[in-house]
């Protein structure tokens, strides 16, 4: 089969830079491949950079649960590198000198994402010619491609696409049920499992991964409902990136933030996955006249904290997919959070708990539940006398 003549600027064999690829002049999501010696490094860029990104690194790297967490410690971490390629790569090799990913899962992240990207090229009707450009300083490599194997991988799966009449079909949009009932008398049993993964939150691609099935025959299987009209395609944003810009530590020499005003009141984080339990601890804290940020979701507990940046932390112990001993450790590696009080919330009173709190880092621990004059005798104890608003006469 012969490679198609879009990808003839990355077959150059010497090449060492960038090649972009814009689908017009004002382009500001570009496909940007990093090449060294005619070697894909990285690829990134198109509709849905991070999103894709996301769905590798969690299929490649299972290990990394709390990833959301994993990428906010990583971006205030003093080691990670700088290089000219995009930071998710700089986040990638972070985590290989860690020791938290392989190189082979590396270079899997690094085929995924090639394989989409090549695909999303083929299918879009109008590209403009790709410009080559020289890169002062590309890092020494995690991975390296030849480039001409997914080519061609990738253009047979853009010919059986099209073969099974798909191809104005983008894998990057998103079925959402438009008519329930009358996909539920067409899908019977099916349904249930249907109404819960088309939420209009997951591309096709997305459903590929959760469902474990190949691209190819969930989106055939999902076709028929579509042309009955009981499903629409819809096209979805993608997942904001992070604020590096805010996440990265200041230089030094750099002005310093604005002071807060001593009149403010200071800012309690209560991080449980139980809305009961959440809503009990701001009626107490409120009532005393603090101010507080509620978090059920424990994956996104460290993005949320560092946005806040609150003057004390309560953090359950036991929560799905995360528990407070990781976080509190996480926390800890955060030079914001490195002298923030963190008071660990449990249903159980062990020494072994208490023991191990301390060892990641938690400044104190209560039971579960606790009494306001608990709560608020602990607020008392952990904040300066400064920010501690005085008890009504």
């Amino acid at each position: 089969m012969a490679k198609p003549a879009l990808f003839e600027s990355l077959y150059n064999s010497k090449l060492t830079g960038q090649v972009v690829y814009l689908r017009h002049v004002d382009d500001q999501n570009p496909w940007v491949f990093h090449l060294y010696m005619g070697q894909l490094l990285y690829v990134h860029g198109g509709s849905h950079s991070m999103r894709r990104w996301l769905r590798h690194v969690s299929a490649s790297c299972p290990q990394l649960m709390n990833l959301n967490a994993e990428i906010a410690v990583a971006l205030q971490s003093t080691d990670l590198p700088a290089f000219s390629i995009h930071w998710q790569y700089q986040l990638l090799s972070h985590w290989m000198n860690q020791g938290k990913v392989t190189r082979e899962q590396i270079r899997r992240v690094l085929v995924g994402l090639l394989q989409e990207v090549l695909f999303d090229l083929l299918q879009t009707e109008s590209v403009l010619p790709p410009r080559s450009q020289a890169s002062a300083s590309l890092p020494a490599r995690l991975v390296a491609l030849s480039v001409d194997e997914y080519v061609a991988q990738a253009d047979r799966h853009w010919q059986t696409w099209q073969a099974a009449n798909l191809q104005q079909i983008s894998p990057n949009l998103a079925p959402v049920i438009q008519q329930p009932e009358a996909l539920q008398a067409a899908a019977g049993s099916v349904y249930q499992i249907l109404s819960k993964l088309l939420d209009g939150q997951r591309t096709l691609r997305d459903l590929s991964l959760r469902m474990k099935r190949d691209l190819l025959s969930v989106t055939r299987s999902l076709m028929p409902y579509v042309d009955l009209q009981h499903l629409e395609l819809q096209t979805i944003a993608d997942i904001p990136e992070p604020q590096t810009s805010r996440l990265q530590r200041p230089q030094t020499g750099a002005n310093p933030p604005p002071s807060v005003p001593s009149s403010s009141k200071p800012l309690i984080a209560c991080i449980d996955d139980s809305p009961i339990i959440c809503q009990g601890m701001e009626r107490i804290i409120t009532q005393a006249d603090y101010r507080f940020m509620g978090i059920n979701d424990p994956l996104r507990a460290i993005a949320q904290l560092l946005a806040q940046k609150p003057d004390l932390i309560f953090l359950d112990l036991v929560m799905p997919n995360a528990n407070g001993y990781e976080i509190c450790g996480q926390l800890r590696k955060l030079t914001l959070f490195n002298d923030t009080p963190i008071v660990i919330l449990t249903g159980q009173d062990g020494i072994l708990d208490r023991v191990r709190a301390k060892l990641v880092g938690a400044t104190d621990f209560i039971t579960k539940p606790a009494t306001a004059v608990i709560v608020l005798e602990t607020i008392s104890r952990h904040l300066s006398t400064s920010k501690t608003p005085q008890s009504p006469p």
